[in-house]
């Protein structure tokens, strides 16, 4: 599939929608990387998982994905000689294994038993016990590495302790004399460079015997350590680097063993982020009241009160009910021309048809009713909005015409092309027959088509040709309003003389406009609503 008909038809803006369904950083790296695929086999063992995991999620609610953390890159990096991973790394990978550890718990034999798909993709999982106890044992809560990490490291950091203790001691004795009384600032010490100093007001700092390591901003302020503890925090400084020694020793050992363990971290974290990913298209379907459609390689498509999910999302959000529409491309029909009023949901249509076509080709629910049906496409390519591109020097018509080009170069069976407008931007006879032609070479390189259109020629040739069919949307003439629905078997008026009395056009240009409505076009518009009124005389009989 094309990034041009993806980003015509709202595909991304599907996927940044499931990815807030999704826990885990790698889950969402997944969603991001998503694209309808061609393989039945593998779009319906998507669906399987996607089914299952709603089952999991009503029986036993969400799985827990929150602690695992984007560690993929920092494992997958080359480490060069003598690298370790720090502190807060080595805790991200702690934090990761014990939530797969607690995802791989949730398996026993009646959960295997109700959910096989879930537990064998759970199955895989490793426990990592050993590796967990170690990272405990080196790092606490925080992060921090622990005193216990090793013993030596608990001798140094205990001297360091120790030494700070004496040196506040002394600290506490120099600012507590009477000689010195008046030569401090309201805070008396501090640490400056891991030295242990005094706060001294400017100008009285030679009172106090030591060396100076600087002065406010301000100048208000020395900075002194009294000689009576530079002997301690030389001795601290020592101990200070003994100790970043050792924990470096540590961190090399922690990271020898995630080393050796990181392939099967890196599987663990590859099955939980498709369980992770399951579990969104799962939550998705419930937000968006979604089903799971029969997916089939050709026959009849047929999507029973189908919703545009931009709009599902809109409504959501309070936005305006969305009106659902069917849709039908029948067996033996290559071409679906869709017709009738502007404004009355055309381009809506067409875009739920390629939009659900997609999402179920990438393995999730569409927002449609249970029983809907679609066709498996190798390619789905669109021709959808205003096309103008300024930097080629195109013009709407022209830029259409390349599309359409590129369109006609890569068809191959079974693809879906969807065309908004074909035509437009030019005379509309040379349109028209331009468009036919498309139409028919589209229809017998094996494509199924489906387009919008104001040009009776295309209405007309639905009509007559079995390999064509006409769609109407549905208008409500007294009220001026579309009932965004699709009727099959006749075309549609274009009806822009009633809508455009909506748009506050004066009664007496439209007046004139529909005296010059005369000829084959008037003959033509009035012959489809004859044929819009028996079939809606027929559709009342059946339904009395």
């Amino acid at each position: 599939m094309d990034d041009i008909t993806l980003e015509a038809l709202g595909y991304h803006e599907v996927l940044g929608e499931l990815e807030g369904f999704a826990v885990s950083p790698p889950a969402r790296g997944l969603v991001r990387g998503l694209r309808p695929g061609t393989d039945r086999s593998g779009i319906e063992e998507a669906f399987a998982e996607l089914t299952e995991m709603g089952s999991v999620l009503k029986a036993s609610g969400p799985l827990p994905f929150d602690g695992i953390r984007d560690i993929g890159p920092l494992l997958s990096a080359p480490a060069p000689e003598g690298a370790y991973f720090t502190p807060p790394e080595l805790f991200d990978i702690k934090e990761t294994i014990e939530a797969i550890s607690r995802i791989k718990s949730l398996v026993d034999r009646s959960f295997s038993r109700a959910f096989p798909v879930t537990s064998s993709r759970i199955g895989t999982l490793s426990d990592h016990k050993a590796l967990r106890g170690e990272l405990s044992r080196v790092l606490d809560e925080k992060g921090h590495i622990r005193d216990e990490a090793s013993a030596k490291l608990r001798e140094i950091r205990g001297e360091v302790l120790s030494s700070r203790e004496r040196g506040r001691a002394v600290l506490e004795k120099l600012t507590g004399s009477r000689e010195l009384s008046g030569v401090f600032t309201d805070e008396i010490s501090t640490i400056r460079d891991d030295r242990y100093v005094l706060l001294v007001k400017a100008g009285r700092h030679a009172e106090l015997p030591g060396v100076v390591h600087g002065r406010s901003a301000s100048g208000a302020t020395y900075f002194v350590e009294p000689f009576q503890v530079v002997e301690l925090n030389n001795r601290i400084a020592i101990l200070k680097k003994e100790e970043k020694t050792e924990e470096v020793k540590i961190l090399k050992a922690a990271t020898a063993r995630v080393i050796e363990e990181r392939d099967i971290i890196m599987a663990d974290l590859s099955a939980t982020a498709r369980l992770d990913l399951a579990q969104a298209k799962a939550l998705f379907k419930e937000h968006i009241q979604a089903v799971v459609p029969l997916i089939k390689e050709g026959g009849e498509v047929k999507l029973t009160g189908a919703r545009h999910p931009l709009l599902v999302f809109k409504e959501l959000k309070r936005g305006a009910p969305v009106v659902p529409v069917d849709i039908r491309l029948r067996p033996g029909s290559s071409v679906l021309v869709i017709s009738g009023a502007n404004a009355g949901g055309k381009t809506v249509a067409l875009k739920t048809l390629g939009l659900l076509s997609l999402m179920a080709q990438t393995g999730l629910a569409i927002p449609a009713e249970e029983g809907s049906e679609l066709n498996l496409f190798n390619n789905v390519f669109s021709d959808i909005g205003d096309r103008q591109d300024i930097a080629e020097d195109l013009s709407t018509f022209s830029a259409h015409l390349k599309r359409l080009g590129e369109i006609l170069e890569a068809v191959s069976p079974p693809t879906l092309v969807l065309v908004d407008e074909i035509g437009v931007g030019t005379d509309p006879a040379e349109g028209g027959v331009l468009a036919l032609a498309m139409l028919e070479t589209l229809s017998e390189r094996g494509a199924t088509t489906v387009v919008t259109t104001h040009l009776n020629i295309l209405k007309a040739r639905a009509q007559t040709d079995p390999a064509f069919e006409n769609a109407a949307v549905e208008f409500d003439e007294e009220t001026t309003r579309p009932r965004y629905k699709l009727g099959y078997g006749v075309p549609g008026p274009s009806l822009g003389l009633s809508v455009a009395r909506n748009y506050g056009i004066p009664d007496g240009v439209i007046k004139r406009a529909r005296e010059m409505l005369e000829g084959d076009e008037g003959e033509f518009i009035r012959s489809v609503r004859a044929l819009e009124e028996e079939k809606g005389e027929v559709r009342a009989l059946r339904e009395g």
